[in-house]
């Protein structure tokens, strides 16, 4: 029923204009048309695309109704579809809107591989080994031990924050 996870489409192309002024979609009643709705949904990842299978339960058990409900509902419901040769039902609109999803992901597939691909070449060769590390901040080699990055020189190194709050506690200061 439903392709392999690899082949599904993630994405949806729906025209709610389209959807609402279709004179079928009019004709229904209140619930009909998001009944049509969801079965437009799980027809887009079906094999092929844009089909039903022609079963009363399965379709009935994808709306979460009974067949029964279902079967009050199924003409005018259904009535967007075509019922072919493979006992599926066929909705043409979608079946096209398929074929052009289709089509544009693989275009698009194809330019992300050329791009990525033209990134590489740009890219130079580590041969598998790592950046050397940057040299720590802290590190002694790089400031003096007396007045620290932006002290003028000559000036007293810096103070651990314990002794500057011990000497503005002696000075008197909170």
């Amino acid at each position: 029923m439903t392709p392999k996870p690899d082949k599904r489409r993630p994405w949806f192309p729906m025209y709610p204009l389209d959807f609402l002024a279709d004179r079928i979609v009019q004709a229904m009643k209140p619930l009909e048309p998001g009944c049509y709705c969801i079965l437009l949904l799980h027809a887009w990842n079906e094999t092929p695309p844009g089909t039903l299978p022609n079963r009363d339960a399965v379709l009935a058990d994808m709306l979460h109704i009974t067949v029964k409900r279902w079967r009050k509902m199924k003409r005018r419901v259904m009535a967007p579809w075509t019922l072919g040769a493979d006992d599926r039902w066929h909705q043409k609109r979608m079946q096209a809107e398929a074929v052009k999803a289709d089509s544009l992901s693989e275009k698009r597939r194809q330019l992300a591989a050329r791009r990525w691909a033209n990134h590489a070449k740009a890219l130079p060769l580590h041969n598998g080994q790592n950046a050397k590390a940057m040299p720590s901040q802290h590190s002694t080699s790089h400031h003096s031990t007396k007045g620290g990055a932006f002290a003028p020189a000559g000036a007293p190194g810096p103070v651990p924050i314990g002794q500057v709050a011990a000497q503005a506690l002696e000075e008197g200061k909170p």
